[in-house]
């Protein structure tokens, strides 16, 4: 598969983005021209080249390695095509140091994926190059959007999401959750009913007297004295 990307460039000039390759602008916009461009023509011509580069990086399937290989060489050989047409265009003075970090950061792209590349050519591991390339893309992102340019902060391709952005992948851990909530016992207090007392016993009353015997009678003489009083009855309580 050969991606074709055509950009036309301000003042009539043209770059042309190939998986072999690329032309650098023409004309007065190009490099060959005798002023820079400005800022905004500058983010122009360079929004249009990395468009034209995301839709060609998307167009791409994923699927078996004999795919994925043929996939990794194809994204390789557009960014390194993306890179050169950007470094063909003149750029203004102005935020000059973020634009090389774009730059710079697209070059790391186009060095991961060739070292992916070899990789997946040689069935060995690809996850030290897809992680620079991740960081890669990530770093030009950044420059690229903070130098106010749009299409080229919305890289696509090998590890990248749906809108952009590169993704990088996270541990996920997962905590037991207990499915029982332990109960605790309150420990409970045992009452003692206290005995009901016990009323003494009512004092037996007094028993009466014994009287005295009857006097017996003399042979003769003055009979005996009267018998003796009763005692009186006990007293009732």
């Amino acid at each position: 598969m050969v991606a074709i990307l055509a950009v036309s460039g301000c003042g009539g000039g043209s770059s042309t983005v190939t998986s072999s390759g690329a032309s650098g602008a023409s004309g007065a916009s190009g490099a060959g021209g005798s002023a820079g461009l400005t800022k905004e023509a500058f983010i122009k011509q360079a929004d249009q080249i990395c468009a034209e580069a995301n839709t060609a990086i998307d167009s791409l399937s994923e699927g078996t390695a004999t795919e994925e290989s043929f996939q990794v060489s194809q994204e390789l050989d557009i960014t390194r095509s993306e890179l050169q047409s950007l470094q063909a265009l003149t750029p203004p003075e102005e935020n000059k140091a973020t634009l090389n970090d774009f730059l710079a950061g697209l070059k790391n792209q186009v060095d991961a994926l060739s070292r992916a590349n070899t990789a997946v050519q040689s069935g060995g591991d690809t996850s030290s190059a897809d992680a620079e390339l991740a960081s890669a893309k990530a770093n030009a992102q950044q420059a690229a959007t903070q130098y106010g340019m749009k299409d080229c902060g919305n890289a696509k391709g090998r590890h990248t999401q749906a809108g952009g952005g590169s993704t990088t992948a996270v541990p996920t851990t997962t905590s037991a959750v207990p499915t029982t909530t332990p109960t605790t016992t309150t420990p409970v207090t045992p009452t003692t009913t206290a005995p009901a007392p016990v009323p003494a016993p009512a004092p037996a009353p007094p028993t009466g007297g014994t009287g005295g015997s009857a006097g017996g009678t003399g042979a003769g003489g003055t009979g005996g004295s009267s018998g003796g009083t009763g005692g009186s009855g006990g007293v009732t309580p």
